[in-house]
């Protein structure tokens, strides 16, 4: 089970265990359910304006087999109130969890926020990665109406045993700083 918020009193070296042990929980699942892993950051615009696009998909997508989880890069100890305040303000009702020395964001190669992985869970096959929708497709440049719904597409292809017909977009938003928090002496 995934942690939603992280006790902010806890040590630096908790914070990576318990990071680690839900990244394994994450990308080690014995279900064949599909996992939807966005990439966010609490400082990020266009994050905070995706927020409400994704709460439309896990609300749509409940009791479907597909969970939804926030990953935070470069959240460490010292910014949890933040991730706490973000996904209080903006309702996430789904787990979030810090990725302070970038583990899973190297391993799925994510460099923006926002950025989506939807993967099988108990395989890590990837189906899709990139954008939402269509909302920015630069930054300072906002759509008034989407019309590309690229997620959302891939998940319900993916869920009638179809291969999405948009397998890969690139991400509009805030560069992932690829420095890991300070380590403690």
């Amino acid at each position: 089970m995934f942690l939603r918020f992280l006790c902010l009193s806890i040590s630096k070296r908790w914070l990576i265990l318990v990071t680690v042990l839900a990244f394994t929980n994450c990308l080690n699942a014995q279900s064949d359910s599909l996992s939807v892993l966005v990439f966010l950051s609490p400082t990020c615009p266009i994050c905070q304006n995706q927020t409400f696009y994704l709460k439309e998909l896990q609300a749509e997508f409940q009791g479907k087999e597909v969970s939804f989880k926030g990953i935070f890069p470069n959240i460490g100890e010292e910014q949890m109130a933040d991730l706490k305040v973000f996904a209080q303000k903006y309702e996430i009702d789904f787990p979030v969890i810090p990725d302070p020395e970038l583990q899973l964001t190297n391993q799925l190669g994510a460099s923006i926020t926002p950025t989506v992985f939807l993967l099988k869970t108990k395989t890590n096959e990837i189906f899709y990665q990139g954008k939402i929708n269509n909302s920015y497709e630069q930054i300072g440049k906002r759509r008034q109406v989407v019309t590309e719904n690229y997620l959302k597409d891939a998940i319900i292809a993916t869920l009638n045993g179809q291969k999405a017909r948009v397998i890969k977009t690139l991400a509009v938003g805030c560069i992932i700083e690829k420095q890991t928090m300070n380590k403690e002496k």
